[in-house]
């Protein structure tokens, strides 16, 4: 009898089965890999589900049916890829693909997570975090917090100076006082590490402040008063650059 074209999420290591595995580890990667595998189908305008569950034994590991088997295997290659870091996230798919990253460094020693289609596994393994080659770095950023919360207290962020939103740590006061700027301009110091693209990959908040709604022209003056100095004794920036010529 011809077995059912599955997709399939295992977690081995030793004495790992399905009588011993972290139940919620398992569960929250084979969730999380599924998700990110119909997302980056949808990036790419197509569209796949899964349907049913078997645990499989010898380890431990979650098969599901997809609806269309040759597009999940297209797409299961290109989310290998874009969770080891050789590709970039795709649009829409940064989140899950943060998530299930963290997902395998969380896991104990000894222990692997695979993805299989077919007979032959496919490790899933996440890009290494920052070394003394691509340290961490502190960086100011004004920013707009588009969700707030977590298990643990987290924000995810978009800045127009990164080109993409990324999620951070935080301390709960810290959660309190972005959740209270929710889609607001706030800027924020952070301690964070790139990938080898140069996106913000992890990141932890050091400090928020409030944006000031000081008169603009005022802004303007602290701007240059720290940064070009030489304009100090000009009194009205905004018409020495031209702003007001007719």
């Amino acid at each position: 009898m011809r077995e059912r074209p599955e997709l399939l999420v295992e977690l081995d290591g030793p004495g790992v089965s399905p009588e011993t595995v972290d139940t919620l580890a398992l569960l929250r990667l084979a969730e999380t890999y599924f998700r990110l595998v119909g997302k980056v189908a949808e990036a790419s305008s197509m569209s796949l589900s899964f349907r049913g569950l078997r645990v499989r034994d010898k380890c431990a590991a979650v098969r599901a049916t997809p609806n269309n088997p040759e597009l999940a295997q297209l797409v299961s290659v290109r989310a290998l890829r874009i969770i080891s870091g050789e590709e970039s996230a795709p649009r829409g798919t940064e989140i899950l693909t943060s998530n299930i990253r963290s997902c395998l460094r969380s896991l104990p020693t000894g222990h692997v997570a695979r993805a299989r289609w077919g007979k032959r596994p496919h490790p899933l393994v996440a890009p290494p975090l920052p070394t003394e080659e691509h340290p961490w770095e502190t960086v100011e950023l004004r920013a707009i917090p588009v969700r707030v919360g977590g298990a643990e207290p987290g924000a995810r962020l978009r800045s127009a100076s990164e080109g993409h939103e990324f999620t951070v740590t935080a301390t709960t006061e810290q959660a309190r006082r972005l959740g209270a700027v929710l889609y607001s301009e706030v800027d924020v110091e952070l301690e964070v590490c790139r990938d080898f693209e140069g996106r913000i990959e992890a990141g932890r908040v050091v400090e928020v402040h409030a944006v000031s709604e000081d008169e603009p022209a005022a802004a303007w003056r602290q701007w240059f008063h720290a940064n070009a100095s030489e304009w100090d004794e000009i009194e009205d920036v905004g018409a020495e650059l031209g702003r007001d010529r007719d």
